[in-house]
């Protein structure tokens, strides 16, 4: 991330805890995280198979927000 430009105080890896694992259930967790953290944006990473899964999970639940979300593979 810090190579496109993102400050390395603005990087936090978040690990949760997994009730099941999965996509599905990822979203819900880190969903979770950022809109206790009240965050507005928010950078997500994933291999290039699975960025659409990623981005249908998670905008599923953080659509009625307003979000700049970021997808990168």
């Amino acid at each position: 991330l810090e190579s496109f430009g993102v400050n390395c105080d603005n990087i936090e890896p978040v690990k949760i805890e997994k009730v099941s694992f999965g996509t599905l259930s990822e979203a819900i967790g880190i969903s979770n995280v950022v809109l206790q953290r009240g965050c507005t944006s928010l950078i997500l990473v994933s291999s290039a198979y699975h960025t659409r899964r990623v981005w249908e999970s998670f905008h599923k639940y953080l659509n009625l927000l307003f979000w700049r979300m970021y997808c990168y593979h």
